[in-house]
């Protein structure tokens, strides 16, 4: 099975985001999506809209029906959009490949709380989608999850040393085969890792990789995306793809 993680940015690379799933979804069983938009199903109020156009560059903009244009995108599969994690309206979308016995559910990692983007109140909560897979005799716990955002440090806060130990909690207390997947905005030396570490092996470390994020994020810290796997998943293959799809690069997992 394959399996790709990625923050969609709001959809602010679309054409290559678009592209980029023509080619991937016919060798593909499971895409988790950060940072997805459908603005149908509410707005984000005036001082998230004006925190969001002030924190991300203005030559690029977000697509407010990036839902509803996955769902036609990648129509050989079965999509599932989470609620809103943050007052932007950002969610999760998890695909899984039509004709997989598969239920996604809800679970949250950190309540909401407030943080200040450029002088504006920005509220953030951390949710996870997770998905259950039956495929031949075996189970899969898929995790799909975009960690608490706090502005731009990426290091260990009480709130994420919280969220990590119900990520944890949340791992232990499923069945089969787990994959946590997702954008956990923490450098790879954080506690907060660290905890999660603890029974799932970090692919990040394990494959060495020393940058998930594209040439469109301009910041100096290039670490935010993580996958972890349980001991006794099979491995086939991991990498980080060179795909300028978003400010942030894809990140492919290959197992049985």
């Amino acid at each position: 099975m394959r399996l790709i993680s990625l923050n969609l940015w709001g959809g602010r690379a679309y054409g290559e985001l678009e592209s980029f799933l023509e080619r991937e979804k016919d060798g593909t069983d499971i895409f988790c999506f950060q940072e997805v938009l459908d603005y149908t199903q509410g707005e984000p109020d005036l001082d998230s809209s004006e925190a969001k156009r002030m924190h991300h560059p203005s030559s690029f903009k977000e697509v407010a029906d990036l839902y509803p244009r996955l769902v036609r995108i990648l129509d050989g599969f079965d999509g599932s959009l989470s609620e809103p994690y943050s007052s932007g309206m950002e969610r999760l979308a998890t695909f899984s490949k039509k004709g997989t016995k598969a239920s996604t559910r809800i679970m949250q990692a950190h309540p909401p709380f407030q943080v200040d983007v450029h002088g504006k109140p920005y509220t953030v909560s951390s949710i996870m989608q997770h998905t259950e897979i039956e495929l031949a005799n075996d189970l899969y716990s898929v995790f799909n999850i975009h960690g608490l955002w706090q502005g731009s440090t990426k290091h260990d806060t009480p709130e994420r040393i919280e969220q990590s130990k119900q990520i944890v909690k949340a791992l232990e207390g499923a069945g089969g085969l787990r994959i946590l997947c997702g954008d956990l905005n923490l450098l790879p030396d954080a506690e907060s890792i660290m905890i999660i570490e603890n029974g799932m092996r970090n692919l990040i470390r394990e494959y060495g990789i020393t940058s998930t994020r594209s040439r469109l994020y301009t910041k100096e810290l290039r670490y935010a995306d993580y996958v972890f796997v349980s001991e006794n998943l099979k491995v086939r293959g991991f990498e980080v793809l060179d795909e300028e799809v978003s400010d942030h690069l894809p990140l492919a997992l290959d197992f049985s």
